[in-house]
Protein backbone atom coordinates (compact mmCIF):
# COMPACT_ATOMS: atom_id res chain seq x y z
CA UNK A 1 0.00 0.00 0.00
CA UNK A 2 1.41 3.42 -0.95
CA UNK A 3 1.83 6.36 1.43
CA UNK A 4 -0.98 8.17 -0.37
CA UNK A 5 -3.34 5.22 0.15
CA UNK A 6 -2.43 5.08 3.85
CA UNK A 7 -2.96 8.83 4.26
CA UNK A 8 -6.25 9.06 2.30
CA UNK A 9 -8.61 7.93 5.12
CA UNK A 10 -7.18 10.32 7.71
CA UNK A 11 -7.12 13.24 5.26
CA UNK A 12 -10.75 12.53 4.40
CA UNK A 13 -11.74 12.44 8.09
CA UNK A 14 -9.83 15.68 8.76
CA UNK A 15 -11.69 17.43 5.92
CA UNK A 16 -15.02 16.20 7.33
CA UNK A 17 -14.25 17.31 10.89
CA UNK A 18 -15.84 20.60 11.83
CA UNK A 19 -15.33 20.54 15.62
CA UNK A 20 -11.71 19.63 16.32
CA UNK A 21 -9.28 22.53 16.80
CA UNK A 22 -6.29 21.48 14.69
CA UNK A 23 -4.15 24.37 16.00
CA UNK A 24 -2.87 21.98 18.67
CA UNK A 25 -1.04 20.07 15.95
CA UNK A 26 1.65 22.71 15.58
CA UNK A 27 4.71 20.48 16.01
CA UNK A 28 5.77 17.29 14.24
CA UNK A 29 5.53 15.41 17.56
CA UNK A 30 1.93 16.46 18.20
CA UNK A 31 0.99 15.59 14.62
CA UNK A 32 2.64 12.19 15.01
CA UNK A 33 0.67 11.50 18.20
CA UNK A 34 -2.51 12.64 16.44
CA UNK A 35 -1.91 10.08 13.66
CA UNK A 36 -1.10 7.33 16.17
CA UNK A 37 -4.32 8.06 18.04
CA UNK A 38 -6.29 8.13 14.79
CA UNK A 39 -4.82 4.78 13.74
CA UNK A 40 -5.88 3.34 17.08
CA UNK A 41 -9.45 4.73 17.16
CA UNK A 42 -10.14 5.46 13.46
CA UNK A 43 -11.85 8.72 14.32
CA UNK A 44 -10.95 12.36 14.82
CA UNK A 45 -11.44 13.57 18.41
CA UNK A 46 -14.33 15.99 18.67
CA UNK A 47 -12.41 18.40 20.91
CA UNK A 48 -8.90 19.24 22.04
CA UNK A 49 -9.86 17.81 25.42
CA UNK A 50 -10.73 14.50 23.81
CA UNK A 51 -7.41 14.56 22.01
CA UNK A 52 -5.47 15.05 25.25
CA UNK A 53 -7.31 12.24 27.00
CA UNK A 54 -6.60 9.95 24.07
CA UNK A 55 -3.01 11.21 23.97
CA UNK A 56 -2.28 10.23 27.54
CA UNK A 57 -3.68 6.74 27.08
CA UNK A 58 -1.78 6.25 23.83
CA UNK A 59 1.48 7.47 25.33
CA UNK A 60 1.27 5.22 28.35
CA UNK A 61 0.00 2.05 26.74
CA UNK A 62 1.61 2.26 23.33
CA UNK A 63 4.51 4.66 23.60
CA UNK A 64 6.23 3.19 20.59
CA UNK A 65 3.05 3.68 18.60
CA UNK A 66 3.25 0.90 16.10
CA UNK A 67 4.62 -1.90 18.27
CA UNK A 68 1.61 -3.93 19.25
CA UNK A 69 1.19 -4.69 22.96
CA UNK A 70 4.55 -3.17 23.89
CA UNK A 71 4.57 -1.57 27.34
CA UNK A 72 7.62 -0.09 28.99
CA UNK A 73 8.11 -0.74 32.68
CA UNK A 74 7.49 2.14 35.04
CA UNK A 75 10.58 2.78 37.17
CA UNK A 76 8.43 4.52 39.78
CA UNK A 77 6.16 1.44 39.90
CA UNK A 78 3.10 3.71 39.57
CA UNK A 79 0.24 2.49 37.39
CA UNK A 80 -1.18 4.59 34.53
CA UNK A 81 -3.78 6.36 36.67
CA UNK A 82 -1.22 7.18 39.34
CA UNK A 83 1.26 8.50 36.77
CA UNK A 84 -1.51 10.71 35.38
CA UNK A 85 -2.48 11.93 38.86
CA UNK A 86 1.10 12.93 39.71
CA UNK A 87 1.64 14.41 36.25
CA UNK A 88 -1.48 16.56 36.63
CA UNK A 89 -0.23 17.84 39.98
CA UNK A 90 3.21 18.51 38.49
CA UNK A 91 1.66 20.50 35.65
CA UNK A 92 -0.43 22.53 38.08
CA UNK A 93 2.54 23.33 40.32
CA UNK A 94 4.80 24.38 37.46
CA UNK A 95 2.07 26.44 35.79
CA UNK A 96 1.34 28.14 39.10
CA UNK A 97 5.00 29.08 39.46
CA UNK A 98 5.00 30.13 35.78
CA UNK A 99 8.02 27.93 35.05
CA UNK A 100 8.30 26.00 31.81
CA UNK A 101 12.04 25.24 31.64
CA UNK A 102 13.70 23.41 34.51
CA UNK A 103 17.18 22.31 35.46
CA UNK A 104 17.66 18.88 37.04
CA UNK A 105 17.30 20.07 40.65
CA UNK A 106 14.26 22.23 39.89
CA UNK A 107 12.34 19.47 38.13
CA UNK A 108 13.18 16.98 40.88
CA UNK A 109 11.88 19.49 43.46
CA UNK A 110 8.65 20.03 41.50
CA UNK A 111 8.21 16.27 41.15
CA UNK A 112 8.77 15.79 44.89
CA UNK A 113 6.04 18.39 45.57
CA UNK A 114 3.66 16.63 43.15
CA UNK A 115 4.39 13.23 44.71
CA UNK A 116 3.74 14.65 48.19
CA UNK A 117 0.49 16.34 47.12
CA UNK A 118 -0.81 13.11 45.61
CA UNK A 119 0.32 10.97 48.54
CA UNK A 120 3.03 8.95 46.78
CA UNK A 121 5.69 10.01 49.25
CA UNK A 122 7.69 6.78 48.99
CA UNK A 123 8.29 7.17 45.26
CA UNK A 124 11.71 8.55 44.36
CA UNK A 125 11.49 11.75 42.33
CA UNK A 126 14.35 10.54 40.09
CA UNK A 127 12.36 7.36 39.27
CA UNK A 128 9.29 9.39 38.34
CA UNK A 129 11.48 11.74 36.29
CA UNK A 130 12.77 8.69 34.42
CA UNK A 131 9.16 7.65 33.70
CA UNK A 132 8.30 11.11 32.35
CA UNK A 133 11.37 11.35 30.12
CA UNK A 134 11.80 7.72 29.01
CA UNK A 135 8.44 5.96 29.34
CA UNK A 136 5.85 8.63 28.57
CA UNK A 137 8.11 11.26 27.00
CA UNK A 138 5.75 13.93 28.34
CA UNK A 139 8.85 15.73 29.57
CA UNK A 140 11.84 16.12 27.31
CA UNK A 141 15.44 16.80 28.14
CA UNK A 142 17.10 19.47 26.03
CA UNK A 143 20.76 19.79 26.95
CA UNK A 144 20.79 20.26 30.71
CA UNK A 145 17.19 21.44 30.93
CA UNK A 146 13.78 19.78 30.97
CA UNK A 147 10.51 20.99 29.49
CA UNK A 148 7.06 19.61 28.64
CA UNK A 149 6.64 18.16 25.15
CA UNK A 150 4.13 20.91 24.40
CA UNK A 151 2.86 23.83 26.46
CA UNK A 152 -0.74 22.86 25.80
CA UNK A 153 -0.11 19.43 27.39
CA UNK A 154 0.95 21.14 30.64
CA UNK A 155 -2.08 23.44 30.42
CA UNK A 156 -4.50 20.56 29.90
CA UNK A 157 -3.18 18.41 32.74
CA UNK A 158 -3.02 21.43 35.04
CA UNK A 159 -6.71 21.98 34.30
CA UNK A 160 -7.30 18.27 34.93
CA UNK A 161 -5.69 18.65 38.37
CA UNK A 162 -7.94 21.63 39.16
CA UNK A 163 -11.02 19.68 38.01
CA UNK A 164 -10.15 16.70 40.23
CA UNK A 165 -9.29 18.70 43.34
CA UNK A 166 -11.48 18.78 46.44
CA UNK A 167 -14.37 21.23 46.61
CA UNK A 168 -12.55 23.18 49.31
CA UNK A 169 -9.44 23.56 47.12
CA UNK A 170 -11.56 24.41 44.09
CA UNK A 171 -13.29 27.22 45.99
CA UNK A 172 -9.91 28.57 47.07
CA UNK A 173 -8.54 28.31 43.53
CA UNK A 174 -11.46 30.04 41.82
CA UNK A 175 -11.68 32.73 44.51
CA UNK A 176 -8.02 33.58 44.00
CA UNK A 177 -8.57 33.76 40.23
CA UNK A 178 -10.97 36.68 40.71
CA UNK A 179 -7.97 38.83 41.65
CA UNK A 180 -5.53 37.31 39.16
CA UNK A 181 -6.79 35.20 36.28
CA UNK A 182 -3.69 35.68 34.12
CA UNK A 183 -1.65 32.83 35.68
CA UNK A 184 -4.21 30.14 34.81
CA UNK A 185 -5.89 31.88 31.89
CA UNK A 186 -5.55 28.88 29.56
CA UNK A 187 -6.81 26.43 32.20
CA UNK A 188 -9.85 28.59 32.85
Amino acid sequence: MSKEELAAPIISKIKESKEFDFSVLDTPLMLTWFIIIYNKKFKIPKTKLGFYEDLFGAILSRHDGLKESYNRASKSRLNDDEIKEVFSALCYITRKSQDSLFNFEEIKDYIRQALNITGYIKVESSDYLYDLTNVTCLLKKDGLDYEFIHESVAQYFSAHFIKETSEENAIEFYTSRIKNCKIFEDEL
